[in-house]
């Protein structure tokens, strides 16, 4: 299949909400050709993973890699951290002894390795500020829309190089750190 998502279905056709269940973003464009067209392209919560071009979500990647991706043979578990690495990256991953055991209730984000809480929300307010996620979405006036009024709900088309975290904030600089 082209999509998966570990938590959640893709809406049933006629689906007239017009609202992604990932994002949360509403389109009136959002009919059932829409929403696929937003999963498939749009939606920074899902993630095109580039071994196997499935569509997941960015929350399942890990598992995906290392259990599901055609190309999950060239993935290993680390049992310290346990992030996806690839096995021909496994043997260093592990001799370097930087990583760090994942906390209860925490996990690594497997775009930027910078550690969040596994909630719904954790995983929702990190993927949409992350900085490593090619599908981030600026937040609304800082930067104009090539679409112009296309995207009628006021979210700004995405342009690499241009976006900022909303706040200011985003993914934690320095090591992979998981909070305290």
């Amino acid at each position: 299949p082209l999509f998966r998502s570990e938590s959640r279905q893709a809406p049933s056709e006629g689906s007239s909400d017009r609202e992604c269940v990932f994002c949360g973003e509403k389109n009136d464009s959002f009919d059932e050709a829409g929403l696929e067209r937003h999963f498939v392209a749009d939606c920074p919560m899902l993630h095109r993973c580039v071994h196997c071009n499935q569509v997941v979500e960015v929350a399942a990647l890990r598992d995906h890699w290392v259990s599901e991706c055609e190309a999950k043979g060239n993935f290993r578990e680390c049992e310290t951290c346990k992030r996806a690495i690839l096995t021909s990256e496994h043997e260093r991953h592990v001799a370097e002894k930087k990583c760090e055991p994942s906390k209860s209730g925490f996990v690594f984000c497997p775009l930027c390795h910078n550690g969040l809480q596994s909630t719904e929300e954790g995983w929702r307010s990190h993927i949409l500020a992350c900085k490593k996620n090619p599908r981030r979405k600026a937040p609304l006036g800082s930067f104009t829309s090539k679409r112009g009024a296309a995207g009628k709900t006021g979210i700004p088309a995405p342009r690499a190089g241009t976006r900022t975290t909303p706040g200011g904030g985003g993914a934690a600089k320095g090591p992979s750190k998981l909070p305290q």
